[in-house]
C-alpha cells in the first residue's frame, strides 16, 4: 500500500503500519526521541500526586500530624494551580516561539527549564524557612516547561512522521507520559518511609530535563519547519537522514508543491495567519474551535487530571490506609498505561473518531458507578473494604479507557489538524486551553470533595453523558490518513457544501472530496 492510500483516508491493517515502520527506521527513532517530551509531563504528575499524603513532605512543609490530607487540599490545589497557570502561559507562547526559532531549539530550552524547576522544588525548606515559596516557584517553572513541551513535542513528531505512521508515532507521547507517570508513583511508594525521599524524587527532574535537552540536540529539525523558512538545502539533508535516501527528491518536491498549494489556498502567501485571521478566516476558524473543544472534552469533561492527581487524597477520605492509598494509586496509573499501549496498536486502524466516541461513552459509565457507591455510603468505605475495592476497580477501568481514547488522541488530533500557516498558533492555543481547563477545575474540586468523595465522579460522569458524547458525535470529524496539508478542508463548511452537510459528514465519517486526495500526485 503506497502513501496515496494513507492520504486518502482509506483503512489499512496493522501489518501495513508495521511495514511502514520498517521502511523508515530512522524516522521511527527520531519520533521516539521527540515523544520523550511526554515524559516530563508524566513524571511531574506521577511524583506530585502522592505529595499531599507523603509523611516526609508534610513534615517538611510544617504541617502538623493531626492535619489530614483533606485538610490541606486547598493548599495543594494552589500548588497545582501555579503549575497549570504557568503551563498555559508556556504552551501559548511556545507555538509561536517554535514557529520563529524552530521546534528543536524550543524543546531543548524546555528540557533545561524543566531541570531548573525540579532543582528548586527539591531544595524547598533548605533554601529558606518557608518551604512553600520555593516549592511553588519551582512548580511554576516546571509548568512553563511542561506547557511548552506538550505544545511543541507532538507537533514536532507529527511533522517528522510519514502520514501512515503519524498516529502510531505521535501516540508515543502519551505512552512516555504514562510510563513516567507510573514511575513517579512507584518511586513515591518505595520512598514512602524516608523523610527525604520526596526530595530525591523531585530532584530526579533535573536529570530527566537535561537528558531530554541532550537527546533533542542529536535529532534533526522538522523538515516542514525548515521548508516553510525556505531552507531548502537543509530540508533535503534532513529528509535524507530520516528516510535513508528513499525517494528523498520526490518527497522534497511534494512538500514544496504542497506548501505552494497551501499558500494559494489560504491566501496568506506563505506567511502565518494573524490572530484575527485565525478566528475569522472561513477556512480555519472552525479548526481553532474544534481544537479547543477537543481539549475541553479531554480535560474539563473527563476530569482526568484532577481526579488522578487527587486520587490518593480521595482514598484517604474513603477511609483507606496510607500504604493502600499509594498502592491503589499505582494500580490505576498502570491501568492508564495499559490503555495507551493498546491505543497505539489500533489508532491508525480503528480511527480517531471511533475511539473518542466509545471512550467517552464507557468513561461515563465507569465514573458514574463508583460515584453512586460513594454517595450512598457518604464517602466513607472504611467498614466496606469490598466496596472500596470495587470503587478502585472502576476507577482503574476509567483510566484504562481514557488511555485507550482521549488521553493520547486529544494530543494527536490537535497536532495534526492545523495547516502550516496556522500550526504554531493553533497548537499553542489548544494546548494552552488544556491547561486553563485544568486550572478552572481545581478551583471547585475542594468543594466537591467537601460534599462527598463521590461528588467529582458523579458530576463528571454525567458530564460525559450529557456533553461529551453528543459533542463528539456531531462535531468531531475523522482525521485518519488525511494529509496534513489537507486537514483544514475537514473543518471548512464550504468544502463540505454547507455547515449542515459538514455535520452530516462527521456523523457518517465521510470526507469532502478535496480531502481524500493529496494536493499533488503522491509518490507510489
Amino acid at each position: 500500500m503506497g502513501d496515496s492510500e494513507a492520504r486518502s483516508g482509506e483503512k489499512h491493517s496493522f501489518k501495513d503500519v508495521l511495514n511502514a515502520l520498517k521502511q523508515d527506521p530512522v524516522t521511527v527513532y527520531v519520533c521516539l526521541v521527540l515523544t520523550l517530551t511526554g515524559a516530563m509531563h508524566g513524571y511531574d504528575n506521577g511524583c506530585g500526586s502522592d505529595l499531599n499524603v507523603n509523611h516526609g513532605f508534610r513534615t517538611a512543609m510544617g504541617w502538623e500530624e493531626s492535619l489530614a490530607a483533606q485538610d490541606t487540599t486547598t493548599i495543594f490545589s494552589w500548588y497545582n494551580n501555579s503549575y497549570y497557570i504557568a503551563a498555559a502561559i508556556g504552551a501559548f507562547f511556545a507555538g509561536q516561539i517554535s514557529d520563529y526559532f524552530g521546534r528543536k531549539k524550543t524543546c531543548i530550552l524546555g528540557g533545561a527549564i524543566f531541570a531548573l524547576g525540579g532543582l528548586i522544588q527539591s531544595l524547598a525548606g533548605i533554601l529558606g524557612n518557608n518551604a512553600l515559596i520555593p516549592l511553588f516557584i519551582g512548580r511554576a517553572i516546571v509548568g512553563i516547561s511542561v506547557g511548552a513541551l506538550s505544545c511543541v513535542g507532538p507537533m514536532y513528531s507529527s511533522e517528522v512522521a510519514t502520514p501512515k505512521i503519524r498516529g502510531f508515532m505521535t501516540s508515543f507521547y502519551q505512552i512516555n507520559l504514562n510510563f513516567f507517570l507510573l514511575l513517579g508513583a512507584i518511586l513515591g511508594y518505595c520512598t514512602r518511609d524516608s523523610s527525604e525521599g520526596w526530595r530525591y524524587i523531585l530532584g530526579l527532574q533535573v536529570t530527566l530535563g537535561l537528558l531530554l535537552s541532550i537527546g533533542i540536540s542529536l535529532v534533526p529539525e522538522s523538515p516542514k519547519w525548515l521548508l516553510t523558512h525556505k531552507k531548502y538545502d537543509e530540508t533535503k539533508a534532513v529528509l535524507k537522514r530520516l528516510r535513508k535516501d528513499n525517494h528523498v527528491d520526490e518527497e522534497f518536491n511534494e512538500l514544496l508543491e504542497e506548501f505552494e498549494f497551501e499558500k494559494k489556498r489560504s491566501g496568506t502567501n506563505g506567511s502565518q495567519y494573524t490572530w484575527k485571521e485565525s478566528w475569522t478566516s472561513p477556512t480555519v476558524k472552525y479548526t481553532m474551535f474544534i481544537g479547543v473543544l477537543v481539549m475541553f472534552l479531554q480535560i474539563f469533561i473527563t476530569a482526568i487530571n484532577v481526579l488522578a492527581f487527587n486520587f490518593p487524597t480521595m482514598l484517604e477520605k474513603m477511609g483507606l490506609l496510607y500504604d493502600e492509598q499509594l498502592l491503589y494509586d499505582i494500580y490505576v496509573k498502570a491501568a492508564f498505561l495499559l490503555g495507551v499501549i493498546f491505543e497505539v496498536g489500533i489508532v491508525d486502524i480503528a480511527g480517531r473518531r471511533t475511539l473518542l466516541l466509545w471512550g467517552m461513552a464507557f468513561m461515563a459509565i465507569f465514573l458514574t458507578i463508583p460515584g453512586a457507591i460513594l454517595i450512598v455510603y457518604d464517602g466513607d468505605l472504611s467498614n466496606e473494604l469490598a466496596l472500596g475495592k470495587v470503587v478502585v476497580a472502576f476507577v482503574g477501568l476509567y483510566q484504562f479507557t481514557f488511555g485507550l481514547s482521549w488521553g493520547p488522541l486529544a494530543w494527536l488530533y490537535c497536532s495534526e489538524i492545523f495547516n502550516p500557516q496556522l500550526r504554531g498558533k493553533g497548537q499553542g492555543v489548544t494546548t494552552s486551553s488544556n491547561w486553563i481547563f485544568n486550572f478552572i477545575q481545581t478551583l471547585f474540586l475542594p468543594a466537591l470533595l467537601g460534599w462527598n468523595s463521590g461528588g467529582p465522579f458523579i458530576v463528571f460522569g454525567v458530564a460525559c453523558f450529557v456533553i461529551g458524547i453528543p459533542a463528539t458525535f456531531f462535531l468531531i470529524p475523522e482525521t485518519r490518513g488525511v494529509h496534513l496539508e489537507n486537514m483544514d478542508l475537514l473543518f471548512d463548511a464550504k468544502a463540505h457544501g454547507g455547515f449542515n452537510k459538514m455535520i452530516r459528514n462527521n456523523i457518517k465519517k465521510e470526507l469532502p472530496q478535496q480531502a481524500t486526495v493529496a494536493p499533488i500526485q503522491p509518490k507510489v
